[in-house]
């Protein structure tokens, strides 16, 4: 078990709540936090199975976590006094009973896709499914950084730990496996994280300014 990769995550979601509530957003892009929820859940699921470790105890501590930040999706994605709110909520001034069906909806069907990979092939592609969502969670991010343009609800530190997290995750798991597959996406997410992690450190020298005027707003 890799617990680099297990504290560092644990680090990064804990900051990530600490952001989001200080600046009164969400801090990670919906459709990565629905894919995420799902496969910790049933990671969690699996190891229940086993004898209590600390890898058990941290994969519940990530499972806690993130459903803490899932909470602070939905209480501050529909924050229309802040930039860029997710488009697919763009229309709804007010947060209404279809839209809570279609998160459902949505959270449904990330949980039924990791539910599949764990009963068609053992568990065995467990590994395999978190590297893809720690992939396309790499990409959403810049895109999260490039659409809001400042440094609310993320922060140079919460790159980095993701950065190590996930660096570490994939020389256990390639060493675990034996398959380069580990290794590429590995250096997919280190080539993306470093982009990501640089475009936080010039919004931090050049837009810090602008968070000041949003933790004042009432909810």
């Amino acid at each position: 078990m890799d617990y680099v990769s297990l504290i560092c995550w644990s680090v990064a979601y804990i900051l990530i709540i600490i952001k989001s509530f200080k600046d009164r957003t969400y801090g990670v892009p919906f459709f990565s936090l629905a894919f995420n929820f799902a496969w910790e859940i049933n990671r969690y699921r699996l190891e229940m199975y086993s004898m209590i470790s600390l890898s058990s105890i941290l994969i519940f501590a990530w499972a806690a976590l993130d459903a803490v930040i899932v909470f602070t999706f939905f209480k501050f994605a529909f924050n229309y006094t802040s930039p860029a709110p997710p488009r697919i909520f763009i229309k709804f001034k007010k947060l209404s009973k279809n839209t809570y069906l279609l998160l459902a909806a949505l959270f449904l069907i990330s949980f039924i896709i990791i539910m599949y990979f764990i009963f068609e092939y053992h568990g065995n592609l467990v590994s395999y499914s978190s590297f893809i969502d720690n992939m396309i969670l790499s990409a959403l991010f810049i895109r999260f950084a490039l659409k809001r343009k400042n440094m609310r609800g993320q922060s140079v530190s919460i790159a980095v730990f993701k950065l190590i997290g996930t660096l570490s995750a994939s020389f256990a798991t390639y060493l675990q496996l034996d398959n380069t597959f580990f290794i590429v996406a590995g250096a997919v997410c280190l080539i993306l994280d470093i982009i990501y992690t640089g475009i936080l450190i010039y919004y931090k020298k050049h837009t810090s300014f602008e968070i000041k005027k949003y933790r004042g707003i009432k909810f």
